[in-house]
Formats: structure tokens, sequence, C-alpha cells
């Protein structure tokens, strides 16, 4: 008796809670139909888990905020095509279907802040091309991958209270524009980017615009030569439409805790900072090298250099100095070195600028000229200099008996070209004729042996030809007469 009370139990809980998941999926949203061309639906605080189905077409105010949905999913908003503000703040909403908002195109104002999301593609809200109002703020957004180039009447756009640390360079970037016609197109007016995770933005990313107020307060600004350019944006740009507090400069790093905007732009410097380089240097013995210190910085860091920690003296002051009792090196911003005899030596270049110090190893190897073969590239791959050396004399041999050949089969064809062509010219014949007894003009006669347009006469011409050749019995040619 006792089972079966418990199964009963049992059976009418899980009953309860099937029954309670399903009642939540027709919750009934307070509908204004006082106006029938603008139709409200108030869905909010209602404890829901998904967006409620049945929600009518020509809904153009839906409200869903401060309740427990978690996705968007694709068909849930997409007959809701007359939709015009849609507020979904508040929720748990960790994901959104790729497509859940296509077709629904007449949103102006879209509110999700204060849910989970950590991600937005880029094209989420591609169709929304009426977009006036977005807000995202306070979620876990980590980039921002929107572009402005798309959404050209996006007004207002929140992004505070996230953790963005990177936004995409097309934020303000349209392909194939200038910056004239890009500042025509993007009407961005309010920006709030407070209480981020960005220490730098991209130096084209601001000037696109014509704001009324930015917000970039509460981010850990690293204040170093890269951001050099916000402080003068700000004087420049939005001397007083700054919203909420000044941006300041993090704790670690160059400035810490100051104001970017009092800042002077020769106090945005850059610690030294290594680039790739090799790390050993190989110098034939008795020759002069110069090793360069590889490092990048601003300002200008002041290099100075030693040799198996012995500090080397800058030049002007000792001149070429025996450093060693094999070595003599000499520097600026570079090493200068010679050796007369081989062996390693252990060089370190140290940059240093008002941002810091910066130190970098590099091995130097002084070798005798017929050892370089194996410090050399070839050596790597088990050949010896000697053989480098054959094969670089037999490798111009062969290139040059290719060229030869080529020229060769040029001037053939050339031949043969000229050839075919005098044999051309061989089938036409030009002949000047001269009439002494008439005194007349001189005369042409073409004879084509293929085509012959001219007609062929007797010795002793005829009376009634237009225009008669004579000749003496030696000539050799068959008179012609030029008929017209």
């Amino acid at each position: 008796m006792a089972t079966i009370s418990y199964t009963f139990w049992c059976v009418l809980i899980v009953a309860l809670v099937c029954i309670t998941r399903h009642t939540e999926s027709v919750h009934v949203c307070r509908v204004d139909t006082d106006n029938t061309t603008d139709v409200s639906v108030d869905c909010a605080n209602l404890n829901l888990f998904k967006i409620p189905p049945g929600i009518p077409n020509s809904a153009k105010n839906l409200k869903l905020q401060q309740n427990s949905i978690t996705t968007i999913a694709k068909p849930d908003l997409r007959q809701l095509r007359f939709l015009m503000v849609l507020d979904l703040s508040r929720n748990r909403i960790s994901r959104i279907d790729e497509g859940a908002f296509r077709g629904v195109t007449n949103i102006w104002e879209l509110d999700l802040s204060r849910n989970k999301l950590t991600y937005i593609p880029p094209d989420l809200f591609d169709d929304m091309l009426q977009l006036f109002h977005l807000s995202l703020s306070n979620n876990f957004l980590t980039r921002l991958e929107l572009s402005l180039s798309v959404h050209t009447s996006l007004t207002v756009l929140n992004l505070a209270g996230n953790m963005i640390s990177a936004i995409a360079s097309n934020f303000t970037r349209m392909k194939g524009a200038n910056l004239s016609v890009t500042r025509e197109l993007i009407n961005l007016k309010h920006l709030d980017l407070s209480d981020n995770m960005l220490q730098n933005l991209p130096i084209d990313l601001l000037y696109p615009l014509t704001l009324q107020d930015i917000d970039l307060s509460g981010n850990p600004w690293k204040c170093d030569c890269h951001l050099a350019w916000l402080a003068k944006w700000l004087l420049a740009q939005m001397p007083r439409k700054t919203r909420g507090a000044e941006p300041v400069c993090d704790s670690i790093g160059p400035n810490p805790y100051q104001l970017i905007r009092g800042l002077d732009f020769d106090e945005f410097v850059c610690q030294p900072k290594t680039i790739p380089h090799t790390d050993v240097v190989t110098i034939v013995r008795g020759t002069l090298g110069e090793i360069v210190c590889p490092v990048s910085a601003n300002p200008i860091p002041i290099i100075t250099w030693s040799v198996d920690d012995i500090p080397v003296p800058r030049h002007g002051e000792d001149g070429w100095r025996n450093v060693t009792s094999q070595i003599l090196l000499t520097q600026s911003q570079s090493l200068t070195v010679l050796s007369t005899t081989a062996g390693n030596f252990h060089v370190v270049c140290n940059a240093k600028n008002k941002a810091g110090t910066t130190s970098v190893p590099i091995v130097v190897q002084f070798i005798e000229s017929n050892d370089w073969s194996e410090s050399a590239i070839w050596f790597r791959f088990g050949m010896r200099f000697e053989d480098f050396s054959r094969l670089m004399t037999l490798s111009v041999v062969l290139s040059s008996a290719v060229s030869l050949t080529l020229l060769s089969i040029v001037l053939h064809e050339k031949f043969q070209k000229c050839k075919r062509r005098r044999q051309e010219s061989n089938e036409i014949y030009e002949r000047y004729l001269h009439d002494s007894n008439e005194g007349g003009s001189p005369t042409y006669a073409l004879l084509n042996q293929q085509h012959c347009h001219c007609q062929e006469v007797n010795r002793r011409p005829s009376a009634s030809s237009e225009e008669t050749t004579t000749a003496t019995d030696a000539d050799p040619f068959t008179y012609i007469v030029v008929t017209e």
C-alpha cells in the first residue's frame, strides 16, 4: 500500500511539472488593440523560457523583457514582418540562431541588454536596414564585428559593460570609399564603449564618425605610443562631447592613472621591443662587420653594447677600442666589429628609453675565409664551398648553352622567314619602259605570274592601242600593253 501511495505522488508531481512547463508557452500576453494600425504586445515579466507562439503578425511593438528566455530560434520571429520595436533585455539569452532575424526588416529599435551573449555574428542584423537604436550592453561580448557600412541608419549604439578587447577594422571602414564619403553614409551619433577591456583602438576607427557624444571610461587604456592619436582626437574632435567619466590610463604601463586628454603627445611612449632577427652573426676574420640592434621603440632608444660583459664605449668617446685581446669595436646605433683572430663572442644590445629597457643577446662568430662553407646555408645540406663553386660553374655553363641554343633557333626562324619572303617577291616582276621615240612619260608594267592583268602583244605595236611600248631587237622581254 505504501509503495502504491509513493508511486501515485511521484506521478502526480511529474504531471504537475509537465503541466507547468506547458502552460509557460501559452501565457496570455497583453495585446493593445486600441489602435489597429499600431499593435503592441506586452509579454514582460511572465517567466517565459522561450518566445511564445501566437503573437499577432501585425504586432509593431513586442516587449519580452525580464523573462528567462535562453535562445532565439530561427522560426520565433519569422512572421513578425511589421515589428518595429523589440525588447529582449534582462533575459538569459546565450544563443541566437543564424537567420533568427531574417525577414524582420522594419525593426528600428532592438534591446538585447543584460543577457549572456558571448558572440554576435557579423551578419546577424543585416536584414534590419532601418535599425536606429541597438543596445548590447551588459553581456559577455569579447569582440565587436559589427559593420556600420551596412547599418548606415544606426544612430545609437550601446556596448557598455561587456568584455570587448578588440574591435574589427571594418567597424567604420567602407571598402572603396574615402573618409568624406564614409562620413556622409555613417550616421552614428551616440557611442558607448564604457566598462569594457579595451587597451587600444585602431587609429582609423573614430575619424570617420561625426559623433555627438561618446563614453570611453572604465577601460584599461594602455597609454603608449600607439594611443597618442586618441589624445589628439579627443582634443581636436571631441573637446566637450565625452559622456560619463574621462578615460584614464591603466595602472599598469606608461602614465598610470593619468587622464588621456591631459597628456602631451611626447608622453605616449613605447618600451623597446625585440623584432625578429638571427641569434648568430658570422663574420670573416679580418673584415669589418656591422651589427644592428634588433629593437623597435618610440621614441628612439639609446643603444649601448657590451661584449663578454665588457661595456663598449660610444663612438666619439675613445674611438676604436681593443675591448678584448682579440676584437676592436666602436658603436653608435649599431656596432662595428673587427677581429684578427677566429672565435666566438657574446654581444648584448641594450635599448633604453623613457618607457623601459630591453636587452638582446647576439653571438658573433669570427671564422677563417676557408671555413665560410661550414657556416653557410649550403653546408647544412651536406655541401662544402668547393662543391658549391663547381655547382655554380656548371650552372653558368648550362645556362650559356641553353641561351645559345635558343638564340640559334630564333635566328634560324628569322632566316627561314626572310627566305620565304624572297621567294614570294620573285613571283612579281617589275619593268621600267620608256618610249624614247615619242618622248612620252615613263610607263610601269607589272606582270604577276599567277594573276596577270596585262595583255601580251606582238613586237610591232598596234595603232589602235591606247599606249604602246617599243623595244630593240636585243630586248629580251615581252612587250606589255597597259590597258585602262
